[in-house]
């Protein structure tokens, strides 16, 4: 379930597991960044899979959050779209404030 998260530092999407599908122009590279926040210190933690390929989001309590940067392969965008699933592993949920894809 994703949710929407607002307070006096911002807005973020929120949830233990989040799918997240963005169109792009097909066969494009690129690199997709995407801004973890964890604005109530609760020490989140978590899995990304993109495209099928796993990292560990490590804990990211600094202010302003943790900006990850995904390169995005041609492959990736073949079909016209690139996806970005989250799982919580620790903190209760994932919270995201921002995300963007930049093609080469």
């Amino acid at each position: 379930c994703t949710d929407v998260w607002k307070d006096n530092k911002g807005t973020s999407w929120t949830g233990n597991e989040m799918t997240v599908s963005i169109k792009t122009p097909k066969g494009v590279i690129g690199n997709l960044f995407v801004r973890f926040v964890d604005t109530n210190k609760q020490n989140r933690q978590g899995t990304i899979w993109f495209e099928g390929r796993e990292s560990k989001l490590e804990q990211h309590t600094e202010d302003g959050g943790k900006w990850i940067k995904i390169f995005v392969m041609r492959e990736d965008t073949n079909d016209g779209e690139i996806v970005l699933k989250t799982k919580a592993t620790s903190g209760g949920n994932l919270m995201i404030s921002e995300m963007g894809f930049v093609a080469e």
